[in-house]
């Protein structure tokens, strides 16, 4: 099974849980994971978690490559995408609906 993984787990497991000087068999283990090629992150979160400098910052930026990083652009895709921003800016306030389109979430 692959996963694809969101920003939140690399910042949260760092300031919470698994830093990386405390507990590198954790990263390790995306690593691993990275190079079996069973967890991913698409290319805007791969951009979330590239903004500004942190341990985690660098740590993804040695890591993009095509096994790592995956764009998700077909036609497919951005049908959907359409459909949910359609939906979001329906549903919610003007500035809650343009912070949630802003990100990769």
């Amino acid at each position: 099974m692959t996963y694809c993984l969101d920003a939140n787990i690399f910042f949260t497991a760092n300031s919470l849980y698994y830093p990386m000087d405390y507990c590198p068999a954790f990263w390790d283990m995306i690593d691993v994971n990275i190079e079996n090629e069973t967890v991913f992150v698409i290319e805007q979160v791969y951009q979330e978690l590239t903004k500004g400098k942190s341990d985690v910052t660098d740590w993804i930026k040695d890591r993009k490559n095509d096994k790592f990083v995956k764009a998700f652009e077909d036609e497919e895709v951005q049908k959907e995408f359409i459909k949910i921003a359609n939906y979001v800016q329906k549903s919610y306030k003007q500035e809650v609906a343009a912070d949630f389109l802003s990100g990769a979430d």
